[in-house]
């Protein structure tokens, strides 16, 4: 089989543009998702459960910054994969602690 040995293979060029993508995206949802919990926590008449409830998924939304960081430098799409699962699941528990109260 022949293979294209001067690094011009779109194959190539799109595995960093796809790692770049997707921590961008679990960088931008968490980041997303800690202002949104912030905003919940600072509301007027929110019950001590619900602010510890979203400071909670506050610290899950900046441990998805994080991952999205380190998911880029190093090239990782496990850490990219870990930014946008604690983005997406600290909006939706946000939405669904928004909905209950």
């Amino acid at each position: 089989m022949l293979t294209n040995d001067t690094a011009d293979s779109s194959q190539e060029q799109l595995a960093p543009r796809t790692r770049w993508n997707a921590a961008m995206l679990g960088g931008i949802l968490s980041a997303i998702a800690v202002l949104g919990c912030i905003a919940v926590a600072t509301m007027p008449n929110v019950g001590a459960a619900t602010r510890g409830v979203s400071g909670a998924l506050a610290v899950v939304g900046a441990a998805g910054v994080w991952a999205a960081v380190r998911g880029h430098r190093s090239g990782s799409g496990k850490l990219s994969a870990l930014a946008l699962v604690c983005a997406l699941g600290s909006i939706a528990a946000l939405v669904v602690l928004r909905m209950a109260a």
